[in-house]
């Protein structure tokens, strides 16, 4: 029982940093894997736009981007886990 309910809360903090990592690429018009790094200045280019970011900002997005990608097997392998018996 303590390891469904673990389960449970681990499906939904995947759920939800994927559905953040969602609203994010919608919010930027991409992912921040493809952003750009010069003389100190942070970038992300979309659909032929630049938009300059705040170094903090470009690191959290980063970051984001990396953990709402990995949410999804994640979220997966819980999901098998709960269902066993």
């Amino acid at each position: 029982m303590h390891n469904r309910r673990l389960c449970q809360v681990l499906r939904f903090v995947f759920m939800a940093n994927f559905m953040l990592f969602v609203y994010l690429v919608a919010f930027y018009g991409t992912a921040l894997f493809g952003g750009v790094v010069r003389d100190g200045r942070y970038f992300i280019t979309t659909h032929g736009k630049t938009t300059e970011l705040t170094a903090m900002m470009y690191s959290l997005s980063w970051w984001q981007a990396v953990s709402g990608l990995a949410s999804v097997p994640l979220g997966m392998f819980v999901t098998f886990l709960a269902q066993q018996k």
